[in-house]
């Protein structure tokens, strides 16, 4: 039953299952099993992986609330391994959402376990989180003490013989600081780290003037940001849109007059009744504008159109 297997029999299957972004059956089999049985002995371990895989997948608020569980238990039972290696999974939500209040927290009940020792994994995603939480800080953050500490949780991790990438996206960090490329081939499965790496093969783009492109790769991702509440790369995908908007032609060239001026009123909030309305034209005629606005300036919505009519005000004040 799953109740016999011997825990690493679990465990280590599950870990790896974690690190390469899929789930693993035996373990909520395990974990469901534990439950019904009250074997609550059982219970930290299959929380904490069951908190990775979570985490991993993209569902942070389960598994944040499994690690706090697994912390809760594990520290009842007086087993100091797995409620440490717990709150290190929560820790990193909090550091990813810049949620200060909840990291403080989380330091104080890692300071209430009995002492993790330097170089554990525990005491490992504890540095990492507070490197990447103080980055966090409108980028006032100091960058410099950063990247020395994200560095050495990397050579830490490479001395134990931990080189997978995603143990601790620690590697992803360091290539957001120092704005290399990610490793080549290399896709996360994690939907946060993939994100991440749209993000920058969006800047990639934008930098080659290849605007479309950029733009759908930063409008999903922006979305996976704002659903995980990680904020900072939120902010940084809407800033990055924001300068594909601004880089387009700011005088609406191109243009006939009456898609100029259906443009300025949809652009100034305006409903295709409204616009139709001001203009003397019928809604159809104003969908018909529209569209090809759409077509000429390269863009999808009417968000993007506002921006682009801010941008042709600003010019016209100058």
């Amino acid at each position: 039953t799953d109740l016999d297997t011997p825990l690493e029999a679990l465990v280590y299957p599950a870990w790896t299952a974690a690190l390469q972004g899929t789930p693993h059956p035996s373990l909520a089999q395990a974990l469901k099993a534990a439950h019904d049985a009250g074997a609550r002995s059982r219970l930290p371990a299959l929380l904490t992986m069951a908190a990775e895989l979570d985490q991993r997948a993209g569902h942070w608020d389960v598994a944040r609330g499994r690690a706090l569980a697994a912390a809760d238990i594990g520290a009842d039972l007086g087993q100091p391994l797995w409620p440490a290696l717990a709150l290190g999974v929560a820790a990193r939500i909090a550091a990813y959402r810049g949620d200060r209040a909840d990291f403080a927290d989380l330091e104080s009940r890692l300071a209430a376990l009995p002492s993790v020792p330097a170089g554990h994994p525990a005491e490992l995603a504890f540095r990492h989180a507070r490197a990447v939480l103080a980055l966090d800080d409108d980028g006032a953050g100091d960058r410099e003490a950063a990247l020395a500490e994200l560095q050495a949780v990397q050579d830490a991790l490479h001395a134990h013989g931990i080189r997978h990438p995603a143990f601790l996206p620690v590697r992803a960090d360091l290539d957001e600081l120092l704005d290399r490329d990610p490793e080549p081939g290399h896709r996360p499965a994690d939907p946060f780290l993939s994100a991440r790496h749209d993000l920058h093969a969006a800047r990639r783009l934008r930098d080659r003037r290849h605007h479309a492109e950029a733009r759908a790769l930063l409008e999903p991702a922006r979305d996976t940001f704002r659903r995980l509440r990680a904020r900072r790369w939120e902010a940084l995908c809407e800033e990055d849109l924001t300068h594909l908007v601004a880089a387009k032609s700011p005088e609406p060239k191109g243009l006939t007059p009456y898609e100029t001026q259906v443009a300025r009123h949809v652009g100034a909030g305006r409903t295709n009744n409204e616009t139709a309305a001001a203009l003397f034209i019928s809604p159809k005629t104003v969908e018909y504008h529209l569209r090809n606005l759409y077509k000429k300036l390269g863009i999808r919505s009417r968000t993007e159109l506002a921006r682009i009519v801010a941008t042709w005000e600003g010019e016209e004040t100058r």
